[in-house]
């Protein structure tokens, strides 16, 4: 899920929301808690790319704007401008030799409105057309909670991990490059005692970023980012980012922060602030 920049009207530059899911298709009824699991292991296994735009590259700097718990979106420290995202929260590196990232997180509960929030380690996606990553995702459909795991390498769709997840479950995710195009991942969910390990081939990654990311994902029907499922806060711990990381924070395109961010490289806590509407 590559990172979506701030459109024409709102910065220099181009960009638009690539990142996507598949139509979420017919309502749910409500109540059914198995059916609304079973359309979001369809919505997670059909996350799917669309053609890079031009401009993708860089940061965007928009002012800091502070969030309601007190915190920084950006925090101090950066430029004085900040830097924030439509659809990441988290660190990113941006600076090129990006071989390996890892991380500690607790899959969050979620609940209220139908909401998305993806929590994953990576590499690439951050001005450049491929995204190397491992996560999970916890989602209310139809006012039912779903949590999932998953793997992708971007543009190519998500691979479902079939193995359960559950809120409070503690995982370890991280991506390696290891060289002639081969990386690395492994998604550990430490609580249900669980290992996924993969070594896979893309040719096409670049190394250009890593990244430790709370994500608002996009739906495949309309492009448009959808909301932010409320996850209250996501604390990732014993992050390993190979160099220098730039904390980012989510914000909506009126800029109300959707999700701050407190702490350093190593130990950040994502706060969920606002869900924001489709855009």
């Amino acid at each position: 899920m590559i990172r979506v920049l701030l459109p024409d009207y709102y910065r220099p530059g181009n960009g638009v929301p690539l990142p996507c899911l598949r139509p979420k298709g017919k309502r749910d009824r409500a109540g059914e808690k198995g059916k609304a699991m079973g359309k979001m292991k369809k919505l997670i296994a059909g996350i799917a790319g669309l053609a890079l735009a031009a401009g993708l590259s860089g940061i965007t700097a928009i002012p800091s704007i502070a969030a309601s718990n007190g915190t920084d979106v950006v925090g101090p420290g950066f430029t004085a401008s900040g830097q924030n995202s439509l659809n990441w929260a988290g660190y990113v590196k941006t600076d090129g030799g990006a071989y390996a990232v890892s991380a500690n997180w607790t899959v969050p509960s979620v609940a209220g409105p139908n909401g998305y929030s993806a929590s994953w380690v990576g590499l690439d996606g951050d001005g450049s057309p491929t995204v190397e990553q491992t996560g999970t995702m916890s989602a209310v459909i139809a006012g039912q909670p779903a949590y999932l795991a998953w793997v992708e390498l971007y543009p190519a769709s998500s691979v479902l991990i079939q193995d359960p997840v559950y809120p409070g479950d503690r995982m370890s995710g991280s991506v390696r490059a290891i060289g002639h195009g081969y990386y690395a991942i492994r998604l550990t969910d430490n609580t249900r005692g669980w290992n996924y390990a993969r070594t896979v081939l893309d040719t096409a990654g670049m190394n250009a970023s890593a990244e430790v990311i709370t994500e608002a994902p996009s739906s495949a029907a309309t492009r448009n980012i959808l909301p932010l499922a409320n996850f209250g806060s996501e604390h990732f711990t014993d992050v390993n980012i190979s160099g220098y990381a730039t904390r980012v924070g989510m914000v909506a395109r009126n800029w109300r922060v959707k999700a701050s961010v407190s702490g350093s490289q190593r130990d950040f806590t994502v706060h969920f602030e606002f869900a924001g509407l489709q855009h």
